[in-house]
């Protein structure tokens, strides 16, 4: 069999991302993952190697598409990891012993940050250095791309510090194109505040707004400005999607990450919005992906509520707080422990709150690099 060259493979996958360009202009992202399914499985199959590269390059254009949008269910997710993987062995490219080894450690990035942003973080941090433990080069991702997948991963991890130094590596050309720069800034934000410089954030996120980006990280890079002048005026009661003000059906996912860190901090926000089950419906009805962070608001509303049976309530939370030791954003992670904590003292649940303490200020010391047990002091006050 003809090897693969890095001209031919690069001739295929360019050829394919102009071929494939057109399916992204029509409908939205659920029709456009169809398409770039049926694609696949249209494909020529055989071991000859234009075939496929082809192969591969659909199966990882699938990838990149479900980790910047979701919608493959984890089991086809991972069959076509495993078909990347398995095209790559059989092609003789395995790490160490081939010149394109550089694209084993493109799927390995790949699946970093799909499971970042599925909540898998140890997963994810694996993925991540299986990558780099072959090379920093990609083939298929410009730096600013590689880079930002890994400081969303490293951040996903509770590693703010190396999200950061990442952030930093990114090439300074990358600020010239709008969107790069608006998310380089936002994760630039969350890595800050995560790690208790709220001054810091703030200023990420205000330096980000200065260049008009496009509305949705407009809105997106406000938010993270409030939040972090809030969190540094122990102010978060205040709190409100700067784009919702006039509706909270313009930013529904907002208003849950709101009432979520109100929460969290023991806090009733002086501006009530809508129920999370009715902002939920309004999320999906735009089409919105949201976080489990927001699935798990629903939880928390649930059992705010006192008319419900604390038999009925306990179970959910409980579930819950599992889910929360159990993996997910750091950032998340942290905001849904200190809800639950709060739940569990008020309901005199103490050894279940005392212990759940013991997880959180364990993450957040990993967050802050060791300088701080509560960086986004949630737990500072007994609010």
């Amino acid at each position: 069999m003809k090897p693969w060259t890095e001209k031919d493979f690069l001739a295929t996958f360019e050829r394919t991302q102009r071929e494939l360009q057109g399916l992204y202009a029509k409908g939205d992202v659920r029709a456009v993952l169809a398409r770039l399914e049926r694609r696949f499985h249209d494909a020529p199959d055989g071991l000859a190697p234009p075939a496929m590269m082809r192969r591969f390059c659909i199966g990882f254009l699938i990838l990149r598409h479900h980790a910047r949008f979701g919608g493959l269910p984890r089991g086809r997710e991972q069959a076509y990891l495993q078909t990347l993987n398995t095209l790559l062995r059989l092609a003789g490219i395995t790490p160490g012993r081939s010149r394109l080894e550089v694209l084993c450690a493109d799927c390995a990035r790949l699946e970093a940050l799909i499971a970042a942003r599925g909540g898998e973080a140890q997963r994810a941090t694996l993925a991540l250095a299986r990558g780099r433990d072959i090379g920093p080069r990609s083939l298929v991702e410009p730096d600013a791309e590689r880079l930002l997948a890994e400081a969303e991963v490293e951040l996903a991890a509770a590693s703010c510090a190396a999200a950061l130094a990442a952030l930093d590596a990114i090439p300074a050309a990358a600020a010239s194109v709008p969107a790069q720069a608006a998310r380089t800034a936002l994760l630039r934000a969350k890595a800050l505040r995560l790690a208790g410089d709220f001054a810091g954030s703030v200023n990420a996120a205000d330096d980000a707004l200065v260049t008009a980006p496009s509305e949705p990280f407009a809105v997106a890079l406000r938010f993270a400005a409030g939040l972090g002048k809030a969190l540094a005026a122990d102010a978060l009661a205040g709190l409100e999607p700067p784009a919702a003000r006039a509706d909270p059906f313009d930013s529904p996912l907002l208003w849950i990450e709101t009432r979520v860190w109100a929460w969290a901090a023991g806090l009733r926000l002086k501006r009530m919005s809508p129920s999370v089950a009715v902002l939920q419906r309004r999320a999906v009805q735009r089409k919105l992906r949201g976080r489990a962070l927001h699935v798990a608001a629903m939880t928390l509303e649930t059992c705010a509520d006192v008319r419900r049976p604390l038999g009925e309530r306990a179970p959910l939370m409980h579930e819950l707080a599992a889910q929360a030791i159990g993996g997910g954003p750091a950032e998340d992670r942290l905001l849904l422990l200190a809800a639950c904590i709060r739940w569990f003292r008020r309901t005199d649940a103490r050894a279940t709150a005392v212990a759940l303490e013991t997880c959180y200020r364990d993450l957040a010391r990993r967050a802050s690099g060791g300088l701080s047990d509560d960086p986004l002091r949630l737990l500072e006050t007994a609010r």
